[in-house]
């Protein structure tokens, strides 16, 4: 059960449980350990980790004004190729990006040890190799382990999203605010088609992919999470944001 807080117009703040007593933030499936988990992890004397961030090397079609990566830090770099853009982040920090076979190595290594969880993330956007992520997330499930995908969802269609719900992928969703000039500051497009497009979902504008991706998830939506990076820009609809993702039984993750 969920509720909201006493001040007026605040964001949805804890869900409840109202058996234990136990009050907490809306938290995606795959992140969400059992206390007997908890317990086990705690108990182990070489503890592994109950998740673990495995890196899949993509380009990217946004560029992000604060990106933490080489993507997106330099404007004249927007001309480059998409296939390109990864390359210079990866020569410049002199990393040797893992194969998807490395990468199914390490996860049956983690499941053998007793992980859980799975954070699929990227130097761009993952979910651009559709047939590595389809790869991965049938291992994932193979292995009985949770994936996450962090994704800024400018590839989904229906089709693809679907394939991705029916392997039990949790995705962390890229949005910057509920002001979709603020969301499109923030973050955008390489090229003006690579900009979102913005419709109207329960009264505030959103991503049309975050939008499908509602209807989708519709049964699972703790499947689903938000991610913000706090800036000067976005700060002031924050809770906006957090709002409307508790209200839906999102997690909302704030980066600053």
């Amino acid at each position: 059960m969920a509720t909201k807080s006493d001040c007026k117009n605040s964001p949805l703040i804890f869900e409840i449980d109202d058996i234990n007593g136990v009050y907490r933030f809306p938290v995606i499936q795959a992140l969400n350990f059992s206390s007997e988990q908890i317990q086990k992890f705690d108990a182990q004397e070489s503890p592994v980790p109950l998740f673990l961030e495995l890196n899949l090397a993509a380009p990217c079609q946004m560029a992000c004004q604060y990106c933490f990566t080489e993507s997106a830090t330099l404007l004249d770099r927007r001309k480059f190729k998409l296939r390109d853009v990864d390359l210079f982040a990866l020569k410049e920090k002199k990393i040797t990006p893992l194969s998807v076979s490395e990468i199914c190595d390490a996860m049956v290594q983690f499941s053998s040890m007793g992980g859980s969880v799975i954070f699929l993330c990227s130097e761009g956007e993952v979910l651009i190799r559709k047939n590595s992520c389809r790869q991965l997330a049938l291992k994932a499930k193979e292995l009985n382990l949770g994936l996450i995908i962090y994704t800024n969802m400018k590839v989904l269609d229906e089709e693809y999203a679907t394939e991705l719900h029916n392997l039990g992928v949790n995705l962390s969703c890229k949005l910057e605010s509920l002001n979709p000039q603020i969301n499109d500051q923030l973050i955008p497009g390489k090229t003006i088609n690579h900009f979102y497009r913005y419709v109207n979902f329960s009264g505030v504008d959103i991503p049309e992919q975050l939008s499908m991706l509602l209807r989708v998830y519709k049964d699972d939506l703790s499947k689903l999470g938000l991610s913000t990076t706090l800036t000067s820009l976005n700060a002031p609809g924050i809770l906006e944001v957090r709002k409307f993702a508790f209200e839906h039984g999102m997690q909302h993750m704030i980066k600053g």
